[in-house]
């Protein structure tokens, strides 16, 4: 965790828990509930955390990162926000949020409430108040995707002031300030579950470096029920910087197939960057994942050995290829992924897109789990060559077994997944309502004989990882016999 954040911030957000009172527009009933004192049932982390309307600047100021500003002048709900400079991004105009208020919580889930304009589109941001937790930000924002750019819920990128933050209460008590916030529409996954259960099995492998918060919640956007969605930290500079690994270093996003560390043709195709200097477009812009991967393909097996270490984070990399593995993400073997070089030269990685995962593919199509354990190793050439190390690869490969134990137990997993499924159930309900008609009927996957509702779609997920995790320790024990 970033270095920045105090050890008394778990006591601060206790503090904020049991002593503020916040509503939050855009009621269902019309309600107005106190936000902290009255509402026991609130979870203990997630994106709406009451917020710090009241407090001074400098009870939370040693808190939050210092590249994002609090200044304490937070709006009342029901007035919109001032102009900031998001406001410079476009003309279009975005109306005031209504002067209704609603639970923090609905069907046992947090409420988000989306205003957005409406030239929303997924090339560039635009003005939008994004309100929860008794505050109305104000924000910017955009659609996204690139095959879910077609499903009719779609996936939204949100982004905030620096000087009023998103304030994100994780499950170590420690509050965070994010500028930017991803809601995934799991319009091609019924269960709702596996984004953030990829996530929750990427945090336990980390083991608290590098977590990445994903939580779900329901989104209105405007007036309309939209469904249930995962929201998810954005992997960004910031990220890194909140994270500990610092700010100032150079992010790519894997985009395509070809970011797999095979060959340094055309890598400019292969991802986008994301942050760092020369921006995109201009020249040498590419240079440092260019030298990352011609190391890759062209070092010598010695110096290959000597040296990754000190360029990659070789946990972080063994993180990606062992939940690739697990759940047979077989979308992000190489592409969609995020990995940034450090300041200090040093390479570190977040593996995203998660819906092809837990027996579907991108598509839903239904995945076996009786797959090789280390399915991913052939699509992805870095993968190959740390296994193929004679030092690196029994090690990593002792992780793995290690992992599957300790990081991943099965059966604390499947209550994990049936405790969620527990709270999820009645929006998912409503979720299917509004969207299984459009889902089922889908042209990418209409044709599928094995459609499933909710409750159908959580017991898959739980039989695959059961028959998964069998196969890979299984091999993993014939692997270490040999």
């Amino acid at each position: 965790m970033s270095t920045v954040l105090h050890a008394q911030l778990a006591a601060s957000a206790h503090r904020l828990a049991v002593a503020l009172v916040c509503v939050v527009l855009a009621a269902c009933d019309g309600r107005v509930l106190p936000a902290a004192d009255n509402v026991r049932d609130l979870p203990d982390t997630g994106i709406v955390t009451p917020h710090p309307k009241g407090l001074d600047a400098g009870d939370f100021q040693p808190y939050l990162d210092g590249g994002l500003g609090f200044d304490g002048g937070h709006n009342d709900i029901g007035v919109m926000p001032p102009a900031d400079a998001l406001a410079a991004e476009t003309t279009a105009e975005v109306s005031p949020p209504r002067e209704r208020v609603l639970p923090l919580q609905e069907l046992g889930l947090p409420i988000l409430r989306l205003e957005p304009s409406p030239a929303i589109n997924p090339d560039s941001y635009t003005p939008a108040l994004l309100i929860t937790g008794g505050h109305a930000y104000t924000a910017a924002a955009k659609m996204r995707g690139t095959s879910s750019i077609e499903y009719p819920k779609k996936n939204f990128t949100i982004k905030f002031s620096p000087s009023d933050p998103l304030l994100v209460a994780h499950d170590n008590g420690q509050l965070h300030a994010r500028r930017k916030l991803v809601l995934f529409s799991s319009f091609d996954d019924n269960s709702h579950l596996r984004t953030r259960l990829a996530f929750e099995l990427w945090n336990r492998l980390q083991r608290g470096a590098l977590r990445v918060h994903a939580e779900s919640v329901i989104l209105y956007v405007g007036d309309d029920f939209h469904g249930v969605y995962t929201a998810v930290d954005h992997i960004d500079e910031d990220f890194f910087a909140d994270e500990g690994v610092g700010a100032g270093g150079q992010l790519f996003k894997a985009i395509n197939h070809d970011a797999s560390f095979f060959h340094t043709n055309d890598l400019f195709a292969a991802y986008e960057k994301k942050a760092g200097l020369p921006e995109e477009g201009s020249p040498g812009a590419f240079a440092a994942i260019e030298n990352l991967t011609s190391f890759v393909v062209n070092a010598s097996d010695a110096d290959f050995g000597m040296n990754i270490g000190a360029i990659v984070d070789v946990p972080s990399y063994t993180s990606w290829f062992i939940l690739a593995n697990v759940i047979y993400a077989n979308d992000s073997f190489g592409k969609n992924a995020y990995n940034y070089e450090a300041v200090d030269g040093r390479w570190w990685v977040v593996p995203w897109d998660f819906n092809a995962s837990f027996g579907q593919d991108w598509a839903t199509f239904r995945v076996p789990a009786d797959l090789p354990y280390d399915i991913a190793r052939p699509y992805n050439h870095l993968f190959q060559r740390l296994l193929a190390d004679p030092d690196l690869g029994p090690s990593i490969r002792a992780r793995f077994a290690t992992s599957l134990n300790l990081d991943l137990p099965l059966q604390e997993l499947l209550d994990l997944v049936d405790l969620w499924a527990s709270r999820l159930r009645g929006a998912a309900l409503r979720d299917a309502e509004r969207w299984d008609t459009a889902y089922r009927g889908f042209a990418r996957w209409a044709d599928r004989g094995d459609f499933t509702d909710f409750d159908g779609e959580v017991e898959y997920l739980k039989a695959w990882m059961t028959a998964r995790w069998s196969v890979i320790a299984a091999a993993l024990a014939d692997e270490g016999r040999d």
